[in-house]
């Protein structure tokens, strides 16, 4: 009986002590200053319980904290890095009477965290301990002494974390996640753009599993090193915020220290990435770098495939800076370019690229993928009139006005142009190259520099050498507000190869000039051209033009003696149009060739694509000049011409032939440069009453 008295007494012991202890260790007041204390040495931020703590008494006692918060460090996006609905834990009870505080089974209700970095590039969740003061502590009125925390075991529910970078931020959420038996068990999931990636494993080595990844984290948070595969990199575009290419069967290997990220390897195996790049299949790819504070551990960059059928390779040294990563001795080589040069990434605020890149060729058409223009047979002579088919049934002065087609779609679209894009990131480079072929002709000795800052592109000066001498090109566009500018000087182009680039019909030929600077705002082509102002000046010499290209059609319905399908021999055309909102008046319009001269000023509204433009037309008729006042009008998809009913001068047979309008015409639409001349107009000769006669009744 005494010894089950003794037992008794001895089992009471056990059950009050703990309890006691844990009734002195519990004090509200005292336990907010001790857990303030405690976060504040571990990580250098102010810890916050603005809600209730409370003691839940049962088989293992609980206390629940609500409302916590964790501060962030000054200057980022909110005043706390994390903060939670409620954080609710176990109090083992014999580890009191050793002075430990050992939590079990803690429980997170709703955390919300931020993960970012402040302006130099700091990280918020890098904590710094505060230094202890000198000197023995000095126990202040209302403190206590410092006791072990211990946690073992984590449970979250309806978790977020939110990482914030370069703009963007990325969000995922944790539904549920669970940390048991001191780290030896965590499993849980968590959904990233919308995808579940399964947690499970060890606190030392968590396996991650989803989004086509299957990857393994250990040494978190203080030395963290990744490993694994990834099936397809392009699964992964929702989270990296672009379109990323679908390199396949990737294995990765990274370590991050201090510093940022100390080593990596990627290796990706064969892969086709041509509905992303147009005929590009890769063959292997790696990367590799080491720690920048070793010399010998400057890493390497390489990979190998093809290009629409051709060999194409890339390599260079890598080495990784303070906020990004340094290319030293790129070399790409394919059949459609070759590029060398050194650039530098840099992602700490946004993404930017500085440095200078060389090439010897470039072909901008196999470039995008497309195949090289074919090549134009020159022009066919004018097709003889000889046949009585192909002769002309009359001519007659007044016809009438033939009807129009039904108006098409725009030209300039409202299609909303890419301006947003230019805030993504910073460039700085200079270009140049030994030749660049492009669809409109052949460029060389071409040197240029690419800038964008904030949101303002810039190229210029792109200068370079044309068959016709030098040219240059200056471009600048604002994301906000929209708009774009461009200075355009190229002399010596080819007629048909420019033709063929817009996909016109054949039907002409011959050496243009072409000078432009236009600038205007919006967002869209069409807002851009309503705002348009500047210059176009446009010079041919030299060549052929069919009668189509002029509007035949419509030319025929003024009673001009034109047949769509007929060619004719072209001294020159010029054509210089002044631009202000929107608006173009021809300053110049000149075109002469032996059988028809035109010269003419009028106005053209880029807004609603009509024009209204007063020509005089000069036709030779059985040797005979006829002068005709025409008024073109209308929609540019179906221009009307007739004859000019405002003109005082109406018809006039005999006309004595005005000075040759080439000269001028050409010197204005070159902007007053010099340039190539026809030769000299042929003398008319005196007009025959007879072959008029005959012209105007066969």
């Amino acid at each position: 009986m005494r010894k089950r008295a003794l037992a008794a007494l001895g089992l009471l012991v056990l059950a009050v002590v703990p309890v006691m202890a844990l009734r002195a260790w519990f004090d509200p007041s005292d336990l907010r200053l001790r857990a303030t204390e405690a976060v504040r040495r571990a990580t250098g931020r102010e810890l916050t319980i603005d809600g209730p703590l409370t003691l839940v008494w049962s088989p293992l006692p609980r206390v629940r904290a609500e409302d916590v918060h964790l501060s962030n460090p000054p200057g980022l996006s909110r005043p706390d890095m994390a903060r939670a609905r409620s954080i609710e834990a176990g109090v083992a009870l014999w580890p009191l009477l050793s002075g430990r505080v050992r939590l079990v089974g803690v429980t997170l209700t709703a955390p919300d965290v931020v993960l970012e970095r402040d302006a130099a590039g700091q990280p918020n969740w890098r904590f710094i301990r505060p230094p202890s003061p000198p000197g023995p502590a000095i126990p202040t009125p209302g403190s206590a002494p410092h006791r072990p925390l211990e946690l073992d075991g984590l449970e979250v529910t309806e978790g977020r974390l939110v990482w914030r970078t370069d703009g963007r931020e990325l969000e995922g959420l944790i539904p549920a996640f669970s940390i048991k038996r001191d780290g030896a068990d965590v499993s849980g999931q968590i959904v990233l753009a919308g995808q579940a990636v399964a947690v499970s494993g060890q606190m030392d080595a968590v396996h991650l599993v989803g989004i086509g990844a299957d990857l393994t984290l250990r040494g978190w948070p203080a030395s963290p090193a990744l490993t694994g595969e990834i099936a397809n990199l392009a699964q992964l575009s929702p989270l990296a915020g672009v379109a990323l290419p679908p390199l396949r069967d990737i294995r990765v290997a990274a370590e991050w220290g201090e510093a940022g990220l100390r080593r990596a390897e990627v290796h990706a195996g064969a892969s086709d990435v041509g509905a992303a790049i147009a005929g590009l299949k890769i063959d292997r790819a790696d990367l590799a770098f080491g720690d920048p504070a070793q010399d010998d551990q400057q890493g390497h960059i390489g990979a190998s495939g093809t290009w629409n059928g051709a060999p194409v390779t890339l390599a260079a040294r890598v080495a990784p800076t303070a906020g990004g990563v340094a290319l030293r001795g790129l070399q790409l080589n394919a059949a459609p370019l070759d590029v060398a040069g050194d650039l530098a990434l840099d992602w700490r605020a946004r993404l930017a690229l500085r440095g200078s890149i060389v090439s010897r060729h470039v072909d901008w058409a196999a470039l995008r993928g497309l195949d090289r223009p074919p090549a134009v047979a020159p022009p066919a002579p004018p097709r003889a009139s000889s046949s009585p088919a192909s002769k002309p049934s009359g001519w007659t002065l007044y016809a009438p006005l033939s009807r129009s087609s039904p108006p098409s779609a725009r030209l300039f679209s409202d299609t909303p142009l890419p301006f947003a894009k230019l805030n993504r990131a910073d460039i700085d480079v200079q270009v140049s190259a030994d030749e660049v072929l492009s669809p409109v002709g052949v460029a060389r000795a071409v040197q240029g520099r690419i800038r964008l800052q904030d949101g303002h592109l810039r190229i210029d000066p792109l200068q370079f050498q044309t068959a016709g001498g030098p040219g240059m090109a200056q471009f600048e566009a604002d994301a906000v507000p929209a708009r774009a500018s461009l200075v355009l000087k190229v002399p010596g182009l080819a007629v048909e190869t420019l033709a063929a680039a817009f996909g016109a019909a054949p039907g002409a030929s011959g050496t243009l000039d072409l000078d432009v600077a236009l600038r205007g705002a919006g967002g869209t082509p069409h807002a851009l051209a309503g705002t348009a102002a500047g210059h176009v000046g446009v010079a041919v010499v030299q060549g052929s033009i069919d009668y189509g290209w002029l509007g035949g059609d419509a030319l025929q319905g003024a009673g001009l003696p034109l047949d769509p399908r007929d060619q004719m021999p072209l001294r020159c055309l010029a054509v210089r149009a002044d631009f202000d909102a929107g608006i173009a008046t021809l300053r110049t319009a000149a075109l002469d060739s032996p059988r028809l001269r035109l010269t003419g000023q009028g106005t053209a509204r880029l807004a609603d694509e009509t024009m209204d433009v007063h020509l005089r037309a000069l036709a030779q008729l059985g040797g005979t000049a006829v002068s005709v006042p025409v008024l073109v009008e209308g929609n540019w998809d179906a221009p009307r011409a007739r004859v000019d009913s405002i003109e005082k001068e109406r018809v006039v047979i005999g006309a004595t032939p005005p000075p040759d309008p080439c000269p001028a015409a050409l010197l204005a639409a070159r902007d007053g440069r010099t340039g190539p001349m026809p030769a000299d107009a042929p003398r008319a000769k005196p007009p025959k009453p007879a072959d008029l006669l005959r012209s105007l009744f066969r």
